[in-house]
């Protein structure tokens, strides 16, 4: 998307026929495929037999959504490859390194440990860890903030010149 942004070849793409959903899917097919291939492969590496039952297939797929969407919507909020990069490293360390924060020394019971588990890979690991569903409505809920922070950047894109 950001560089369909920077070419200035989005704003064809927004405005033809095709919906807001057919350009989500063609846009991230690629990005789907490649993710769900190296899955695969990390699980047989890592040993598939705890992801087969249901909760940690709907984890996997909402932590994808989130993050897919969370990064759909940098790349069409930067206006180049370049600020979309420089963009997305703080947002995918926060993200996708929260389990390793609590390396860092914090106390288990500082308001930045308690902020950090409430963030979606935690609440992977929580739900992994108490067999709980209320980790998938924490997840949901960061997927709902993701899918309206991109749907608002592909609305500015739609509207700007």
């Amino acid at each position: 998307m950001a560089e369909e942004n920077e070419k200035k070849t989005l704003r064809g793409l927004v405005i033809s026929p095709a919906s807001f959903i057919d350009i989500l899917v063609g846009k991230s097919l690629v990005t789907g495929l490649m993710t769900v291939i190296s899955l695969v492969f990390s699980l047989l590496i890592a040993g598939i037999e705890p992801f087969l039952a249901l909760k940690p297939l709907i984890g996997l797929v909402l932590s994808f959504l989130f993050f897919l969407f969370l990064g759909i919507g940098i790349g069409l909020f930067a206006k180049t490859v370049a600020a979309t990069s420089a963009y997305m490293m703080p947002v995918m360390f926060l993200f996708g390194f929260t389990p390793m924060l609590s390396n860092l020394g914090f106390d288990e019971d500082s308001i930045v440990m308690r902020i950090i588990d409430v963030f979606p890979l935690p609440q992977l690991i929580n739900m992994h860890e108490t067999g709980s569903w209320v980790p998938l409505g924490v997840i949901l809920i960061w997927l709902i903030c993701a899918a309206l922070f991109m749907y608002v950047c592909f609305r500015k894109t739609r509207t700007d010149d």
